[in-house]
């Protein structure tokens, strides 16, 4: 458990008069009238520590559409990033959009998630062990369960990152896994945790830090491998994009 006064920065790699852009596509899912909470604490951080966080909306559908669309929606992106030209610091995006700024993001800038920000976080620094994780999903097979935890219980519909989208895309890359749900503030015990291959949390800012260690700790005791949202999406895009994700904690 960390104090409040030793408690890990959320964005340690923060540079005081630079910019910070938050990359957040909106969809179904997305409340009116305010950021999700990560978005919200990051772009307060930034603030607060005399820094310049600037919002972009990312269409995804257009993105990941025909090419006109796709070419479209770049150039507004890099219209933005030309606009704040050597002040740049660093892209921060929502995870579901890796796939997009892994191609994107310019090779001198920075590029990170908010779900990678806040595990670090939630942690206390430890995104080295969430990192070193991830690398069980090389030799997952065939009947291996796998727990995705989310720490919230928000209304899932549409193409929810925990539900749809990174199942689909591990079942694309493992046939054959078994996946299951883990969702609030409830947290399977030791002995089921011994059942599973690997647990993928989400970044956890919903619930405390206390928990979020005791989570880890479980893990630990019986030796379950453990990552987050936003490092197996940079992964599934390869390991240069992971290392790229994670380079602004390790410089800091």
């Amino acid at each position: 458990y960390q104090s409040a006064k030793k408690r890990t920065a959320l964005l340690p790699f923060l540079k005081r008069d630079t910019f910070y852009l938050l990359v957040i596509p909106m969809d179904e899912e997305t409340p009116q009238g305010r950021f999700l909470r990560p978005q919200a604490m990051v772009e307060e951080y930034i603030t607060r520590h005399w820094a310049y966080p600037v919002v972009f909306r990312l269409s995804l559908q257009k993105a990941r559409g025909n090419k006109q669309e796709h070419n479209e929606e770049h150039d507004r992106f890099m219209s933005l990033v030309e606009m704040l030209q050597k002040k740049l610091h660093c892209i921060i995006t929502d995870s579901q959009a890796m796939d997009v700024m892994s191609q994107w993001c310019p090779d001198d800038v920075m590029l990170t998630t908010f779900s990678i920000i806040m595990i670090n976080y939630q942690s206390g620094g430890k995104l080295k062990k969430f990192v070193n994780g991830a690398c069980k999903l090389n030799s997952l097979a065939v009947n291996d369960k796998i727990l995705i935890a989310e720490a919230c219980n928000h209304t899932r519909i549409a193409e929810d990152i925990g539900t749809v989208q990174i199942p689909n895309l591990l079942q694309n890359k493992i046939p054959g896994i078994i996946i299951e749900h883990s969702f609030g503030r409830e947290f399977k015990d030791i002995e089921e945790l011994k059942q599973y291959s690997l647990v993928i949390h989400c970044g956890g800012c919903m619930i405390s830090h206390q928990k979020m260690q005791a989570r880890i700790r479980d893990l630990e005791m019986v030796n379950v491998p453990f990552t987050n949202y936003g490092i197996v999406l940079s992964m599934l895009q390869g390991k240069e994009i992971l290392n790229k994700v994670i380079q602004p904690f390790e410089n800091a």
